[in-house]
């Protein structure tokens, strides 16, 4: 996790506090990631998007290709609710109900 902090005594002060403060938060159960990210949350469909593009970055697109896409991972990932975010619990309950 970037803290944005410089590795001087106080840069290190910073992230100790944080350190701290992160422990305390997972203890009680309610650290939140999203508190941290400096970036919009990606939704599904991005997910399945930058996948596919991967997929077909590593194998030529041909019908063959096509076809161990759609059978192997669109099955799960159809499931999907495109519009939420992936977590993985979305992603457990897709891969248990194929």
């Amino acid at each position: 996790m970037a803290l944005g902090v410089y590795a001087n005594p106080a840069g290190i002060q910073h992230a100790e506090r944080q350190v701290r403060l992160i422990r305390v938060q997972l203890a009680a159960k309610i650290f939140v990631w999203e508190a941290y990210a400096k970036t919009k949350p990606r939704l599904i469909r991005d997910w399945i998007q930058a996948f596919e593009t991967a997929y077909f970055t590593r194998r030529s697109r041909t019908p063959k290709s096509e076809t161990a896409r759609k059978k192997h991972y669109y099955k799960v990932l159809k499931r999907l609710p495109v519009g939420a975010e992936l977590t993985a619990d979305l992603l457990l309950k897709a891969i248990a109900a194929t």
